[in-house]
C-alpha cells in the first residue's frame, strides 16, 4: 500500500510539471529601446543603429525598410506554440538612408495565410532504382 502511494505521488509529480507553460520571447526588445529617438525626416539610418540597435530585417530589393519584429510565444507540453503577441516596427528609408516613415504594427494586423496543397512536378530523368544500380556500372576508376 506504501509502495502504490509513492508511486501515484511520482506519477503526479511529474504529470504536473511536464504541462507547465513556456513563455518565450524572440527578437527585438521594445520594453528596453527608447523609440522616441526615431524623428521622420531627421534621423540616419546609422543614428537609428547606433541608437536602437540592428534591425531584425532589412529589405533587399525595393523601397529601404528596416524592420524590428518581436514574438511572444506560449507552449503547453508538447502542443504546437501559440503566438501571444508580435510587435513589428517597420521603419521606411529615403534615397539618403533619412527616416522617410514609422509604421507599427501587431498581431491584429497580421493575415492568415493558407498554402496550396498543390505541386508542380518536375520534368526530367526519371529512372528507377535497378536503372540507377545498372547505370553506375563501369563508372569507379580501376586501381593502379
Amino acid at each position: 500500500m506504501k509502495i502504490n502511494s509513492i508511486l501515484l505521488v511520482v506519477v503526479l509529480a511529474i504529470m504536473t510539471t511536464s504541462c507547465n507553460k513556456e513563455i518565450n520571447v524572440h527578437g527585438f526588445n521594445f520594453e528596453h529601446a527608447d523609440l522616441s529617438v526615431i524623428k521622420v525626416a531627421e534621423t540616419s539610418k546609422q543614428q537609428l543603429i547606433q541608437e536602437i540597435g540592428s534591425p531584425t530585417a532589412q529589405s533587399d530589393f525595393g523601397e529601404k525598410k528596416l524592420y524590428y519584429i518581436s514574438t511572444k510565444t506560449e507552449k503547453i507540453a508538447f502542443f504546437e506554440p501559440k503566438v501571444l503577441e508580435q510587435k513589428i516596427l517597420c521603419i521606411s528609408l529615403d534615397n539618403s538612408d533619412i527616416v522617410k516613415k514609422v509604421d507599427q504594427f501587431t498581431l491584429s494586423d497580421a493575415h492568415k495565410i493558407s498554402f496550396s496543397e498543390n505541386y508542380t512536378d518536375i520534368q526530367g530523368n526519371s529512372i528507377t532504382a535497378m536503372q540507377q544500380i545498372l547505370t553506375n556500372i563501369g563508372k569507379y576508376n580501376k586501381k593502379k
